[in-house]
């Protein structure tokens, strides 16, 4: 994919002894002893691997909030909880995080604002914060000083230099802008989780396929109409499981899953119309506001992209189960759905 020439990302994270914002190492771990203290127990933030992180640190995010950063925009949508439970779910399930309350030790290393880990308190009716099994990582500092604030255990660290212990973490998921990390630094992604897993404990990579209706849209629509473009390589099948086995994963296998974007409302305008601006939110992109006149014209455009690029046959199943298609909009129960179909390729591996 062409890098997109002119545009810069967010500015650097981290300057004048800042981990987190207004946060400096020290006042992070003492933070995190008195309100995570599980979590607290497996940090590995010693000078040395703070410093040896130092380049992915001070690179620029894009979720971030200064410069092109499209954090605030994306942290937003986040507020719509449940648009990807279904995707969500399905990745706990790999890792075996008990949904019922098992205290199976997780890391999100691309948690973002900690989307993963609220969906796991509100599947396991749990509301004391201090023992949830999901901890969210994150490179944006700003990302994780968000998740911090909801009451959620958080860390800030590179996928290829994580700030935890070794053998620590009982599961590891990458995912939901797996793409991010460059070729060449996956299977250092990959390494770092081995490193930090319990002998039996399992990793499980998400991402979208190269070719596929999700890949086209980052390509066609994100990488236009963002701020900060979008000039990132996807997956293939074969590169995940290669990059499994070849960093040491046992019982190592891929499936496609079904990862849709959902939204439900008792009013069916108000469906489709939630749905389309969870989506202008979710990737940040505002440069299709400078082609249209108004709001109601943006959406409509926006919409008439999802329909193009999302769209699949039967032979894309991914499992047995009836799901749309195309964009959908439906009755459901006293209410409305609307769904964006997605499916995603999902690796998963042992450590021996």
């Amino acid at each position: 994919m062409k890098a997109r020439h002119g545009r810069r990302g967010a500015t650097t994270a981290v300057g004048g002894g800042e981990y987190l914002p207004g946060m400096n190492v020290e006042q992070y771990l003492a933070s995190m002893q008195r309100n995570h203290r599980h979590v607290w127990e497996r940090l590995d933030l010693r000078d040395e691997r703070v410093s040896a992180a130092s380049r992915w640190l001070n690179t620029p995010t894009e979720f971030d909030d200064e410069g092109l950063g499209r954090g605030a925009a994306y942290r937003r949508a986040q507020t719509e909880g449940t648009a990807r439970r279904e995707g969500i779910t399905t990745l706990l399930r790999y890792l075996g995080v008990g949904l019922g309350g098992k205290n199976t030790m997780t890391l999100d290393v691309l948690g973002g604002d900690g989307l993963i880990a609220r969906n796991w308190l509100v599947s396991s009716n749990i509301a004391n914060h201090t023992r949830i099994p999901v901890i969210t990582g994150d490179l944006s500092g700003q990302m994780v000083h968000a998740a911090l604030g909801a009451g959620l255990p958080a860390v800030r660290q590179p996928a290829q230099h994580l700030f935890l212990k070794d053998c620590c973490l009982d599961g590891v998921v990458i995912a939901y802008g797996t793409h991010h990390i460059p070729r060449s630094e996956r299977p250092m992604a990959c390494l770092e989780a081995l490193r930090v897993l319990h002998s039996g404990g399992r990793l499980v990579l998400h991402d979208y396929e190269e070719g596929s209706p999700v890949a086209q849209w980052f390509e066609e629509v994100v990488h236009k109409y963002s701020l900060a473009g979008h000039p990132y390589e996807h997956f293939t099948a074969t590169e995940m499981t290669g990059y499994l086995r070849q960093c040491g994963f046992v019982d190592v296998g891929v499936e496609r899953v079904y990862d849709p974007f959902r939204i439900w409302r008792t009013d069916e305008r108000l469906a489709i119309t939630d749905l389309l601006r969870y989506v202008f939110d979710m990737y940040g992109l505002c440069l299709l506001s400078d082609e249209c006149k108004n709001e109601a014209e943006t959406m409509a455009r926006l919409q008439e992209l999802l329909e193009r690029c999302f769209r699949y046959d039967s032979s894309d199943r991914p499992f047995s189960t009836v799901w749309p298609r195309c964009l959908d909009l439906r009755r459901d129960g006293d209410g409305f759905v609307a769904e964006l179909p997605r499916i995603a390729l999902v690796a998963t591996g042992s450590k021996l």
